[in-house]
């Protein structure tokens, strides 16, 4: 099994879909006047948006858009008025992470996971124990 595709809530479906496509999302479907469905650059994986013409609270559920440069994705982002809440920064757990927010305020998380994204120190085998390092995954 793999992921594939998420849907999140939006108010303003144009709003929302002018938001996306200045991320950089790629919109493959959007003649239906309550949603739209982007995929990204790279990968299989597509984002939809759904509106039922009501306002949205934001959920507590956050995206993850990895990049390979997150400071000059959010450099780029930026020049086209993208606003960030919290700007590039190094985490305690090996990522580089930049957050904002799409107009109904669903958090965005610009990053870059590198070997800890599926290799972290403190990764758990099938067993459910601790994983000696990978040689070539974890170097």
């Amino acid at each position: 099994m793999r992921f594939n595709h998420a849907t999140i809530s939006v108010s303003d479906i144009e709003k929302s879909v002018a938001f996306y496509r200045r991320l950089g999302l790629l919109q493959i479907v959007g003649k239906h006047p309550h949603y739209a469905r982007f995929s990204f650059p790279e990968g299989e994986s597509t984002l939809s948006l759904y509106s039922s013409g009501e306002n949205v609270a934001p959920s507590t559920t956050m995206l993850f858009f990895e990049c390979e440069d997150v400071d000059g994705t959010v450099s780029q982002l930026k020049e086209l008025g993208v606003v960030f809440f919290e700007e590039p920064n190094d985490k305690p757990f090996g990522w580089r992470e930049a957050y904002l927010a799409d107009p109904d305020g669903h958090a965005i998380c610009i990053y870059r996971g590198g070997n800890f994204r599926l290799s972290p120190p403190w990764r758990l085998g099938p067993d459910g124990e601790p994983m000696a390092p990978q040689p070539g995954i974890d170097d």
